[in-house]
C-alpha cells in the first residue's frame, strides 16, 4: 500500500524512471547534502541558493522576521499557478517575491504592486543557480497597465524596489 501511494505521489511530479524506495539506505544517501564533502553540481547550487536566501533574510529588513513593523500583501494568479508576495518594512527597500508553481513556462501580467523593481535573486538562469534556464528580467516596472513576465516552470524570484 505504501509503495502504491508513493507511485501515485511521484506520478503527480511527472517523475521519470524508477521511484526511489524509502526502505533502501541508498535512497537516503543520494538525498543527503554532505556539506563537508564533495557536492554534485545540483547539490552545490541548492546549497548556494539556501545560503543566499538566508543572507537576504538577514540583510533586507522587509524580508526579516523582527525588528519593527512590517506588512505584506499577497496576490494569487490561480489560473497560472503563480503567487506574488509584496513585503514592506519600516527600513530598507520593499521586497517582491514571485513564485511559479506551474509545470511549464507561464506568461503572467502583474498589475500590482506598482513601482520599479530589480532582481536580487532568482532560482533560474545564471550559472551556479539552481536551474540553468531563462532568468526572470533583471528589472521591471509595474504600472497600471501591468508588466508582462514569462516565468519558467517552478521558478522563484526575489525583487527589491528601486528607490
Amino acid at each position: 500500500a505504501v509503495r502504491r501511494g508513493r507511485r501515485a505521489e511521484f506520478a503527480s511530479f511527472a517523475w521519470e524512471g524508477e521511484i526511489p524506495d524509502p526502505q533502501d539506505p541508498l535512497t537516503c544517501e543520494r538525498s543527503c547534502i554532505h556539506v563537508n564533502g564533495p557536492l554534485n553540481p545540483r547539490q552545490a547550487a541548492l546549497l548556494r541558493w539556501t545560503r543566499q536566501l538566508i543572507e537576504l533574510r538577514t540583510t533586507v529588513p522587509s524580508l526579516g522576521t523582527g525588528g519593527g513593523p512590517s506588512e505584506h500583501h499577497v496576490w494569487t494568479y490561480e489560473q497560472d499557478n503563480v503567487l506574488v508576495i509584496h513585503r514592506r518594512g519600516d527600513q530598507g527597500p520593499d521586497a517582491l517575491l514571485i513564485l511559479s508553481f506551474n509545470g511549464a513556462r507561464t506568461p503572467v501580467l502583474l498589475r500590482e504592486p506598482g513601482g520599479h523593481w530589480r532582481l536580487r535573486l532568482g532560482s533560474t538562469g545564471q550559472e551556479g543557480e539552481v536551474e540553468n534556464r531563462e532568468r526572470p528580467p533583471q528589472e521591471m516596472v509595474i504600472m497600471s497597465e501591468g508588466a508582462a513576465l514569462s516565468l519558467e516552470a517552478y521558478t522563484a524570484a526575489v525583487y527589491l524596489r528601486v528607490a
